[in-house]
């Protein structure tokens, strides 16, 4: 298990964290996209760490919730390694029939196609083993 899972965890179970359980599918998908649009496109770009930290864990929260909503299983709480089962998620959503019918009845081509997120990379501290 990551550091990063298990702060992902208790950030899936807080509630200060925006992007409740019980949005609709619509606002998860909104959701992710507004935390996707924050993410820096080179994980290799010099920034402060903690605030990239803090990007990927709300990204990964909206991720998860709205997996939950689609009803994926996801491992990103106990994952091995993180960024893979972040890479299937994302392939899971937008190959999701709910998500698919979102796309089709008026989202924009940006909210049509989630795709793999930038930022963080297998090498960043956030994803290494505890």
């Amino acid at each position: 298990m990551t550091i990063y899972s298990e702060v992902l965890r208790m950030a899936l179970a807080s509630d200060d964290v925006p992007g409740s359980p019980e949005a609709t599918v619509p606002q998860l998908v909104a959701r992710l996209d507004a935390q996707r649009s924050l993410l820096p496109e080179d994980a290799g770009a010099p920034g402060d760490l903690v605030e990239r930290m803090a990007l990927e864990l709300a990204h990964d929260v909206a991720l998860v919730r709205l997996c939950g909503a689609l009803g994926i299983e996801e491992h990103l709480t106990a994952p091995a390694p993180p960024l893979d089962e972040r890479t299937r998620l994302l392939r899971l959503v937008e190959e999701d029939e709910t998500f698919a019918a979102q796309a089709r009845a008026g989202w924009s081509a940006t909210h049509a196609q989630v795709g793999v997120s930038g930022g963080a990379d297998a090498s960043s501290p956030m994803y290494s083993e505890s």
